[in-house]
């Protein structure tokens, strides 16, 4: 988001400075191009007195002293950023991502993204008093789908912070069509980006697709996302989210044999060749709270499968996508199978991309996100903090 985000909306206010949020977070702006962002440590310097002191503080031992530290670093962050935002005049505040850090008090107009609220223990868990703290100060709060915002709601539904829906745009896409160093070997080629996580619906997606083997259809698969190069072994993943995905799967692995390859975590260009070789895209998640390999495949006319959950639909809705999108119930793997079968033997076609509708996916892009953003902005008055 950062990529795409941050020189968008450089190109419509007069500053930004984009505030680390940990010693470590070094080089997260190096791909954001010749706009001009500066950073700021939210941690003091550790020569002063506050920077030993925030020091000292993130040696504490976690278990004996969570909240005592976690609350001690929030105020000397807040302290040290407050009069940083009075040297530089900075008018207001954007949080890209809701989720771990409190709201900042900095005394100025302030409004914060949130995206997907899946965490374990959700309406018990401590995250949840991260979310009410900002919507007890936020002057604004932006949510990616209207099950992000409903999902709010259901944890402070008390709280007044106004909360509108902006849907995320995909990443671009590029202008000249990448090549790709896969061969599909003549086979229609099916693309499923997402992480290895049990919500992801990997191992209905696997069972549809060993039922097609066994209806001796041909295609060729490509999985990509963090875990996925561990679902289709025989070692225990590391990770114990995959662990649950990759036992889930075991019964139909074998069937596919060489017609799935689970490639892991893949760099951006290699995504885009992914999608540039695939015919269909297919999303068999289980919940999202919002899915942007959705949009993502339709700015470069691809056409779905995607479970008929609220977040894609409303995607859908949204760019008027409904003659490239086929839904199937989520878990539902021989609906799934269904599809994939009709699609496969081309009694059930796509239509090609109407110049309409490539007009409406190149319409609502980073740019237009941006301007809704800082508009929205300008119309917040302080808050008491």
């Amino acid at each position: 988001m950062r990529r795409f985000l941050l020189p968008a909306l450089a190109e419509r206010v007069e500053k930004i400075w984009w505030a680390r949020p940990s010693p470590n977070d070094s080089a997260r702006t190096a791909d954001q191009g010749d706009c001009q962002i500066d950073r700021v440590d939210i941690f003091p310097p550790t020569r002063s007195l506050r920077g030993i002191t925030w020091a000292l503080l993130r040696r504490l031992p976690a278990r004996s002293f969570s909240e005592v530290q976690r609350r001690g670093l929030a105020n000397l962050s807040r302290r040290h950023l407050r009069a940083f935002c009075r040297r530089a005049e900075v008018t207001h505040v954007l949080e890209l991502c809701v989720f771990r850090g409190f709201f900042p008090r900095l005394g100025i107009p302030t409004a914060g993204i949130v995206h997907d609220l899946d965490y374990p223990d959700r309406g018990s868990s401590d995250v949840d008093g991260v979310f009410r703290d900002w919507m007890a100060h936020a002057q604004l709060l932006f949510a990616d789908s209207t099950q992000t915002k409903a999902e709010l709601q259901s944890i402070g539904a008390e709280m007044a912070t106004p909360i509108r829906v902006l849907l995320l745009p995909g990443a671009p896409r590029p202008n000249v069509e990448p090549r790709h160093s896969c061969s599909s070997r003549g086979e229609k080629v099916i693309f499923y980006p997402a992480a290895a996580l049990p919500r992801k619906g990997h191992d209905t997606f696997i069972e549809a697709l060993a039922s097609l083997v066994e209806a001796g259809l041909t295609f060729q698969c490509y999985l990509a996302g963090p875990g996925t190069d561990q679902i289709l072994n025989d070692r225990i993943a590391g990770d114990q989210r995959t662990e649950i995905v990759r036992r889930s799967c075991l019964p139909w692995r074998r069937i596919l044999g060489e017609r799935i390859k689970a490639l892991g975590m893949c760099a951006w260009s290699r995504i885009e060749e992914l999608y540039a070789l695939s015919d269909l895209v297919v999303l068999p998640s289980r919940h999202e709270g919002f899915g942007l390999p959705l949009s993502e495949a339709l700015i470069r006319h691809r056409p779905l499968v995607v479970t008929a959950i609220p977040p894609f639909q409303e995607q859908v809705a949204f760019y008027g996508a409904s003659d490239q999108v086929r839904f199937v119930g989520p878990g539902d793997s021989e609906g799934l199978a269904a599809t994939l079968a009709a699609w496969l033997r081309s009694t059930d076609t796509f239509p090609p991309f109407s110049a309409d509708l490539c007009e409406r996916l190149a319409s609502w892009n980073w740019g237009a996100y941006a301007a809704d953003l800082v508009s929205y902005l300008e119309a917040l008055a302080s808050k008491p903090v």
